[in-house]
């Protein structure tokens, strides 16, 4: 995922669509589409193809049969919908966009740079839980995975007020808060970084010390896994890379990034976000 990223910004530096395309969900051909659907290990994105199909399953039916059924009825009618975005169109609506909202800002691409990737996690609060987005694997697990060597920022909104955001290795226990590739856990203010490495526990906690029942399991996973294995999040990425003297930063957010068989793709429209404070611990020296 850090790699698309790279791969992205790098596409927009070097105004380079056919790249930028080809890190795209339109650029699967039918087999490689075929394939990414069928094996695409994410309960929501197969709940709702299920509730796009129009016969009646026979009683009994498991999901994975339901899944099978629909799957054979629906997948090209899925791909003929993404045919339906010739490159000439996602070049002008999708990649011109940001190249141009950019030099409107004065930005000459060649000489920006990237700061950072990241995973952007909103966190809000709802009915005295955290709520963050995420998707169920297929086994409906609803914890919420994170993978190791890859950034994290998880972004606090203004409901979480007074609600400090804490990870450790036993559930609703300060004193055993995990500490390790982490900045302001438990601080109550800021952002919240993370970045796991291959020495990070699978299995830990996100809690609130201010209010119990706030929080539930964290599952770190491992990128050699495999997507067929691992459950496969859509993720939002954030961009940031500096321009200008003294330096500026700006960001780029890409919505819903997943695995396939060819690697990671994004699979919908990037969004330039224009001018930005520096977010916290990241610097222009990077």
């Amino acid at each position: 995922m850090e790699i698309l990223g790279r791969d992205i910004f790098k596409s927009f530096k070097n105004e380079d669509f056919i790249s930028f395309y080809n890190h795209s969900i339109f650029s699967l051909n039918e087999q490689e589409f075929k394939t990414f659907l069928f094996q695409i290990n994410n309960k929501n994105i197969k709940d709702s193809l299920i509730k796009q199909y129009k016969g009646e399953f026979p009683e009994n039916f498991t999901f994975s049969q339901k899944w099978n059924l629909a799957f054979q009825h629906l997948w090209r009618k899925e791909l003929r919908h993404l045919a339906n975005y010739p490159k000439a169109k996602i070049r002008n609506d999708d990649f011109l966009p940001i190249v141009n909202e950019a030099k409107e800002y004065g930005i000459q691409w060649k000489v920006t740079k990237l700061v950072a990737v990241e995973v952007l996690v909103p966190v809000s609060w709802e009915k005295g839980r955290f709520l963050i987005k995420k998707d169920l694997n297929i086994d409906g697990n609803n914890s919420l995975f994170l993978a190791r060597d890859l950034n994290y920022r998880f972004v606090l909104d203004k409901l979480t007020y007074s609600k400090a955001f804490m990870i450790g290795t036993v559930n609703e226990d300060s004193d055993k808060s995990f500490d390790d590739g982490i900045t302001n856990n438990g601080a109550g203010q800021g952002d919240v970084l993370i970045r796991f490495n291959s020495q990070s526990p699978d299995k830990l906690f996100y809690f609130s010390p201010d209010q119990k029942k706030a929080g539930g399991l964290l599952t770190v996973i491992n990128h050699e896994d495999g997507y067929e294995r691992n459950p496969n999040q859509r993720l939002d990425l954030i961009i940031t890379f500096s321009y200008g003297d003294p330096m500026r930063a700006y960001q780029i957010i890409v919505k819903d990034a997943l695995m396939s068989s060819k690697g990671p793709i994004f699979t919908e429209r990037p969004k330039f976000m224009g001018q930005v404070p520096l977010p916290t611990s990241l610097s222009f020296a990077n």
